[in-house]
């Protein structure tokens, strides 16, 4: 946006720099000006997980200006939308009379369209805006490097004007800038990421990009001068390149043995604390099973022999007693499994989903019959998981699904999958009590319940799920609102050949 404010800037004061950068250079045309302008707004609209509404309508402003520019150079017909302002100065500059460039107009027909469709995602989780970007920063840098090589024929289409040097400037900022407008998703995921992979990607995209192109412009430069000829010229770019590239290896293959060593000595520090841990959480569940047993055991003793003798607050306190030594068993009881799906070896084979699922709705439905819930089951693609925890899985989601509902006049379940980027998601979706988001960082805590008066529960089976998805290398997370339902999802690495 300043570039384009500082080109129609030029055109008001009559300045060569501001509009071409230097003098003899193609300037930028004023529609061009405009057309960054249009651009760069409904990028900094689109900014943030809610982009304002405008911000499309500012892309199918750039999408027209694209359309019209190259209809005119498709067609034959001129609309003469670049000739609108300062029509009389124009001609009067170098290349005149200035025009937008084809290439331009196939640039901003990219942006628009990439700024149009800047959240959208295919089914394999594929973001097209990317790809549009990614091709517009390709032809500004084809222009850049025509203007540092002194090859002009890199930034023209046939005898049309040239791309303007501020105008490929433009467009390689305008495409870095949809690029990385949404850091945490697509292409950008992995060069944003604070991991080494991110790390690694940044330095060597840097490292391939600037090297071949900048000692390829100093070979140009030497030769110019007269300091060396083509061959010695060529042969001192090829040993530059492989002496600069053999240090950038030696240096990536460093970091990333420090980084795996740091990881290797994390993960055995980890896996120590988790195996002392689950020791304990088994032990002490196992230890207290046998006093809650007498306990509840006793009391049950004295309901069935003394109630007689008992008033009636003496009984409903020995009930109150009964129910929740039941309650602190069940809670033992999920304590153990959890502890359990951490050393369990995970037994994987190819498990068909859709028949998984149908088994844990028929166990639903012979428990509790009376129940008319609307249940609804996608195209499930098999997986190829450990088929005792993944049936665990299917049978706590459904089953809070199932749970969850039950006070809805019309209670209806949706249990479906899509594909994405080398993983296959799978969701439940249900229309019950649903849950406030600010929450949802604490579902799959251990002994978290975020309705633990409305509906039983020990608030152990989201944390089973999550440690039995983790441990298959998927994730697993949960959309909500408050008495409008909720969906939980879990994704799993696409099933491949072994």
């Amino acid at each position: 946006m300043l570039i384009a404010a500082v080109v129609l800037l030029g055109w008001a004061v009559d300045s060569q720099v501001l509009i071409g950068v230097l003098p003899g250079l193609v300037p930028m045309n004023p529609a061009t000006a405009c057309g960054f302008l249009l651009g760069g707004a409904a990028l900094w609209l689109a900014r943030g997980e809610r982009p304002h509404p405008a911000a499309r309508v500012l892309a199918a402003a750039v999408l027209l200006l694209a359309g019209l520019r190259l209809g005119g150079y498709l067609l034959g017909t001129e609309v003469g939308v670049d000739q609108v302002l300062f029509r009389t100065k124009l001609a009067t500059v170098p290349y005149g009379p200035n025009r937008m460039a084809p290439n331009t107009a196939l640039c901003f027909l990219l942006v628009g369209a990439a700024l149009w469709l800047l959240d959208r995602e295919t089914a394999r989780g594929r973001r097209p805006a990317e790809h549009l970007a990614l091709v517009a920063a390709v032809v500004s840098l084809l222009t850049l490097t025509g203007y540092a090589y002194s090859q002009e024929a890199l930034g023209r289409v046939g005898t049309y004007i040239p791309m303007a040097l501020n105008t490929a400037l433009g467009f390689a900022l305008l495409s870095a800038g949809i690029l990385l407008v949404r850091p945490a998703r697509g292409l950008m995921a992995v060069v944003t990421s604070r991991r080494a992979a991110g790390t690694t990607a940044r330095r060597l995209l840097l490292v391939a990009i600037g090297v071949p192109w900048g000692l390829g412009w100093l070979s140009l430069w030497g030769r110019q001068r007269g300091l060396y000829d083509i061959g010695f010229g060529g042969a001192l770019v090829a040993v530059a390149t492989m002496i600069l590239l053999a240090a950038v290896v030696w240096r990536h293959a460093s970091f990333l043995d420090d980084a795996e060593r740091d990881r290797e000595r994390r993960t055995a520090e980890l896996e120590a604390a988790n195996a002392a841990l689950e020791s304990f959480s088994y032990s002490v569940s196992h230890d207290l099973r046998a006093p809650l047993r007498a306990m509840d055991g006793f009391a049950r003793i004295l309901t069935t022999d003394y109630a007689p003798r008992l008033d009636g607050e003496a009984n409903r306190l020995l009930g109150v007693i009964c129910d929740n030594a039941r309650h602190m068993g069940r809670l033992i009881d999920d304590l153990l499994e959890f502890s359990r799906m951490g050393r369990k070896e995970l037994g994987r084979r190819r498990v068909d989903m859709a028949e998984r699922v149908g088994s844990v709705l028929s166990e639903l439905r012979q428990v509790d019959p009376e129940r008319a819930v609307s249940v609804r089951v996608g195209a499930l693609p098999p997986a190829h998981v450990d088929p005792s925890m993944i049936r665990q899985v299917l049978a706590n989601l459904v089953g809070n699904a199932w749970k969850f509902t039950q006070y809805r006049a019309e209670p209806s379940i949706e249990i479906d999958a899509r594909a994405g980027a080398g993983e296959t998601v799978y969701f439940v979706r249900d229309n019950g009590a649903g849950f406030d988001m600010e929450f949802a960082d604490k579902l799959f805590g251990v002994f978290q319940r975020l309705h633990p008066e409305s509906f039983e529960g020990t608030g152990v089976g989201l944390a089973i799920v999550q440690r039995i998805i983790q441990r298959h290398g998927g994730r697993v997370w949960a959309e909500g609102k408050v008495d409008a339902g909720a969906t939980f999802y879990f994704a799993l690495p696409a099933e491949r050949e072994e």
